[in-house]
């Protein structure tokens, strides 16, 4: 993990297209990449030792900055992202910013993955549950509005690899270490 993710408190969600039609240098393939950093608020445990953020986030640069220096290292770098989320950022506004457009381009036939990654207690599977959630809405509020002549089978999964262990987030009593299979759709 980069140095701009390694403390706590912070997450990276990144989603992807993937368009085998378009032309593109890389053989008729176009790819995108948006990296996005979601905040979470200090947890009732940093906030019992007095803890302090780790970052300073600005919305508007995209950017983060270590607050403490002297713990960074003596480092003042600059990290520069698509998105920057602070701690008061809804879901609603991560999903609209960072996963809905993929979800609009997988309902006209293009791949498309939204991961989240970070340290333990990043806020990863908070904000995951959130996305899917309106994911979901979204596929069945698009299908309805703007796709009623097509039929369509919809499968999707949303897991969690923790450990080298799965679990399935849509599904979080079945376990964990599922093995994952090609349906064959």
């Amino acid at each position: 993990m980069d140095s701009a993710a390694a403390a706590a408190g912070t997450s990276k969600l990144v989603s992807g297209m993937s368009d085998i039609g378009s032309a593109s240098a890389a053989g008729g393939k176009t790819e995108k990449l948006y990296v996005a950093i979601r905040s979470r608020p200090l947890n009732a445990r940093e906030l019992g030792t007095n803890a302090s953020e780790a970052w300073r986030i600005d919305e508007t640069d995209h950017t983060i900055v270590p607050c403490n220096t002297k713990e960074s290292g003596g480092s003042n770098q600059t990290f520069q992202f698509d998105e920057v989320f602070g701690a008061d950022a809804s879901t609603n506004t991560v999903y609209s910013k960072c996963a809905s457009n993929v979800i609009h381009s997988a309902l006209k036939g293009v791949s498309g993955t939204v991961f989240a990654y970070g340290q333990t207690s990043s806020g990863k599977t908070f904000t995951m549950q959130g996305v899917i959630a309106r994911a979901i809405e979204d596929i069945f509020t698009q299908r309805k509005e703007h796709h009623t002549e097509r039929q369509y089978t919809i499968s999707m999964s949303y897991i969690e690899i923790y450990n080298e262990e799965i679990r399935d987030l849509l599904n979080p009593k079945s376990g964990t270490n599922l093995k994952v299979h090609d349906d064959g759709v």
